[in-house]
């Protein structure tokens, strides 16, 4: 049950852990008019109870945090409110149905669920328009057999809530923005980080310790390049989808099975055979040579798909190798290019227009192109997929006086290598593609030296 603060000597912050159970012992909650509508989606519904199903193996799990104000003999919810209604609608969808005759549990905080949902008094019609779809929805999901007693047990039982109690308002909504505003500076890709080290093993508890090292260690500016410019929008682009900017509602895309605990998929069988291969390769070499680490690393590939867990900070590291591919000097060094290439690299990094912003995002565009051919072909024709990457890129640079990054992202739809290049058994499959030739570019003297090597190349019609 919940308690405020009792007296003026009590702190003005009271925090507790309490299961879920505990939180509805007490029909002492009341949502306050202020409270913005229940605008739960039914995606948000299906991916509280997806959660709820998948960590049920867990001794707890942990929902979030929710914030009240202590007033008289009332305590007003000023943030958690849509999940925690989410989960009455759950536990009343259970009660109702048929699964739930005799439960014990449920007999327990009965009277009080009751009290709860009359209490909970909604005049908004956007408020009554949700609660009766959500309803729908959870009566639905409550009816498969995968919800069972342990679901709603596990809900009640071993579900926790951080609940901070405040016995002044002022703090209350200070408290309450300040979490948010919090939560507007967590970049996506540390969203991404808290999810995946959840869906570590339990017997890898030293590879994670090693794991959020590695993550702390990481410039974050870079981690979230990484994940802004090349990652988010590689993998949306092969898949035809428009990839602009990085933000919290994208971050699904970044998750995906876990093969500890999935079921046996037969479109999973390769992922967890290569998956195993690997550590047992790497277990195998440990003991005969006597390494540490490990010296066979997963072939990750930038479509497929994801695997959750210490596979995904893998696959991260994996890429942030790649940024050789990005710098000039370092790409030479690396690998051996025909001069016509390393003479494209010394134009797109010198000429005078390069640091407009419209010239940055082809740049960028060219990049992620690169690091593509790179992740599936290696070495092998770099130079002549770099050079088609060029024209490809590039002919967007002279064909725009002024470049936006959505004019980019519907020129990469509209002519989409990344989904040549995913579809491709073989480079010449990727080098073969016609580009058209350019009969008209937008003045610029600042792009002289592209226009150049156009002419050189031959595509670019003088006339």
């Amino acid at each position: 049950m919940i308690e405020g603060p009792n007296s003026k000597d009590d702190q003005l912050i009271a925090k507790k852990i309490l299961t879920i159970e505990e939180v509805l012992e007490g029909s002492n909650l009341k949502i306050p008019e202020y409270q913005r509508p229940y605008k739960w989606q039914d995606t948000h519904v299906l991916k509280l109870i997806d959660d709820i199903q998948t960590q049920s193996d867990k001794p707890s799990y942990r929902l979030g945090t929710i914030v009240l104000h202590k007033t008289d003999d009332k305590l007003e919810i000023v943030d958690g409110q849509q999940r925690l209604i989410t989960i009455l609608l759950i536990i009343q969808a259970f009660k109702t149905s048929n699964k739930a005759s005799n439960y014990a549990v449920l007999k327990k905080i009965n009277q009080n669920i009751e009290t709860l949902l009359e209490q909970f008094k909604f005049t908004s019609t956007i408020s009554k328009a949700n609660l009766q779809k959500n309803y729908q929805v959870i009566r639905q999901e409550v009816n498969k057999a995968e919800f069972t007693h342990h679901t709603i047990e596990f809900l009640l039982k071993q579900c926790e809530v951080v609940v901070i109690t405040l016995s002044k308002i002022s703090e209350a909504f200070q408290f309450f923005d300040s979490q948010n505003a919090r939560g507007r500076d967590l970049n996506p890709h540390d969203l991404l980080k808290a999810f995946h080290l959840r869906e570590f093993d339990n017997d890898e508890k030293q590879i994670k310790i090693a794991t959020v090292k590695f993550w702390e260690d990481s410039n974050s500016e870079d981690l979230a390049l990484l994940f802004s410019k090349y990652l988010y929008r590689i993998r949306g682009w092969m898949n035809g989808r428009s990839s602009r900017f990085f933000t919290k509602s994208d971050v699904d895309i970044f998750k995906g099975v876990n093969l500890t605990g999935s079921a046996n998929y037969p479109s999973l069988k390769a992922l967890k055979i290569t998956h195993h291969n690997i550590d047992d390769l790497n277990q195998q070499a440990r003991a005969r040579l006597g390494v540490d680490g490990d010296m066979f690393s997963f072939p990750f590939q930038f479509d497929q798909t994801i695997i959750n867990g210490r596979r995904f900070f893998e696959m991260v590291r994996y890429y942030q190798d790649f940024e050789f591919l990005r710098h000039k000097d370092q790409l030479i060094k690396k690998i051996e290019l025909k001069d016509e290439s390393k003479e494209i690299l010394e134009v797109i990094s010198n000429y005078s227009g390069r640091h407009r912003t419209g010239d940055k995002y082809t740049r960028g565009v060219f990049n992620a192109l690169l690091m593509a051919y790179y992740d599936k072909f290696g070495e092998h024709e770099l130079s002549s997929a770099l050079n088609k990457i060029f024209i490809w890129a590039y002919s967007l640079r002279l064909d725009y006086q002024r470049l936006s990054f959505a004019s980019v992202d519907n020129y990469v739809l509209k002519r989409n290598l990344f989904i040549t290049l995913k579809e491709a058994n073989h480079p010449k499959d990727f080098l073969y593609e016609p580009l058209p030739i350019l009969n008209d570019i937008k003045d610029s003297k600042k792009t002289d030296e592209i226009v150049t090597l156009f002419k050189e190349m031959g595509y670019y019609n003088v006339k």
